[in-house]
């Protein structure tokens, strides 16, 4: 859960892993093509009918996108025809290469940030997942139905309880941690779709503090 509401740990990990499996085909002399799953919603990676040329731009080495209902079902058929048709003629290009080193260092200082702030946002999150219904139950392999995560000794909702208890309370779950982005950090962001990502979900969010 918690990975797929981190929106720059998220992004940067993608950037990564497409890079070294560029550096991978030319160690072994073939050719890989990578394949790239993301949601709709913003905090699922921000594909969406409406973005696939900024995808496709973002990671112009990947050949092939998996897509979730959302995107077939949130939008009107011929904008989804459409989307598919220019997804379907992209045939992957350059790999783009990263700072490496950078990434993992903003990585891992907005991990360090985020776990800390999860912690402290857990009271209000389980207390807003009351108020949920339940779509389905989920059957663990050890036959017992659950779902429960645990970080640091605290227990969360699954991912969307957990995203839609903050959106409720006005805290949009992509924007947690993003504080720790320094200036030069965000220079160095701002080429990326990262930015349009993040823009998204501030319409939802509100300057009153929650009360526990």
């Amino acid at each position: 859960m918690l990975n797929t509401i981190r929106i720059v740990e998220e992004y940067l990990a993608n950037k990564i892993a497409i890079e070294e499996l560029h550096d991978l085909a030319q160690r072994l002399n073939v050719r890989i093509h990578p394949i790239l799953g993301l949601g709709s919603a913003p905090f699922r990676g921000g594909l969406n009918p409406y973005a696939v040329d900024r995808t496709v731009g973002e990671y112009p080495s990947v050949v092939t996108y998996t897509i979730q209902s959302a995107f077939k079902y949130d939008h009107p058929v011929d904008t989804d025809r459409r989307a598919i048709k220019f997804l379907k003629k992209h045939r992957g290009g350059q790999t783009q290469r990263i700072d490496r080193k950078r990434i993992l260092h903003l990585i891992g200082r907005s991990t360090r940030v985020y776990r800390k702030r999860v912690v402290d946002l857990a009271p209000t999150v389980n207390t807003y997942a009351c108020f949920l219904p339940e779509r389905r139950a989920r059957k663990l392999h050890i036959g017992l139905f659950g779902y429960a995560r645990n970080l640091d000794g605290v227990t969360l909702t699954r991912a969307i309880s957990f995203t839609w208890s903050l959106y409720s309370a006005g805290l949009p779950p992509e924007l947690i941690a993003f504080e720790t982005l320094m200036k030069e950090d965000l220079e160095f962001l701002r080429f990326t779709i990262l930015c349009s990502i993040v823009r998204s979900p501030t319409h939802y969010a509100t300057t009153i503090p929650i009360a526990r």
